[in-house]
């Protein structure tokens, strides 16, 4: 028998389709090899950045974040971070934008965590969020202490997951040094 090709206007014996075929995978193989090939030899010459690049790109991050008020310095392709922010979730937030940057060998950071108002109020921002929380139900139960910005979460939930959510969510909280 005979069979149409996808052009309508080529006849190919039905024992030379999988030999067509097979032609075809080799020379999309060989396409897919030359287009990767292009691809690494692009990578390897990679022109590194330079610092005011660098700075460039931190900046323009950190500005898409609540930590804009950081200042950016860069030498010799080290990023240095200086400024107040309002939580710990910020300054761990800004060191990971700086880092995220290609070619930043490292990351200085002398950020500085802004006190909250009272470690009481801190401790109430703190309950209130994790009242808040949308996955915290009746079988969890979490409680904890605020001192000098330090806070300590104890008790119980559910599933390992909001552990770590509720923690992030203390960590949001202004004035919060460490959770």
């Amino acid at each position: 028998g005979v069979t149409k090709a996808a052009d309508s206007r080529t006849l190919i014996p039905e024992g030379d389709i999988m030999k067509s075929s097979a032609v075809s995978l080799v020379r999309w193989g060989f396409v897919a090899a030359v287009l990767l090939a292009g691809t690494m030899a692009a990578a390897q010459q990679h022109t590194p950045l330079t610092d005011q690049q660098i700075q460039s790109q931190v900046e323009h991050r950190l500005s898409e974040k609540p930590v804009a008020s950081v200042t950016v310095a860069v030498r010799n392709r080290v990023v240095t971070l200086t400024g107040i922010v309002a939580s710990v979730w910020a300054k761990n937030e800004a060191i990971e934008q700086a880092r995220g940057i290609h070619d930043v060998e490292s990351v200085v950071s002398q950020i500085t965590i802004a006190r909250g108002e009272s470690d009481q109020a801190t401790g109430d921002e703190i309950a209130k969020r994790v009242r808040r929380y949308v996955f915290y139900t009746i079988f969890d139960d979490v409680s904890g202490t605020v001192s000098d910005g330090m806070v300590t979460l104890r008790g119980r939930v559910t599933m390992p997951y909001k552990a770590q959510e509720i923690a992030e969510l203390a960590s949001r909280v202004h004035g919060v040094h460490e959770v």
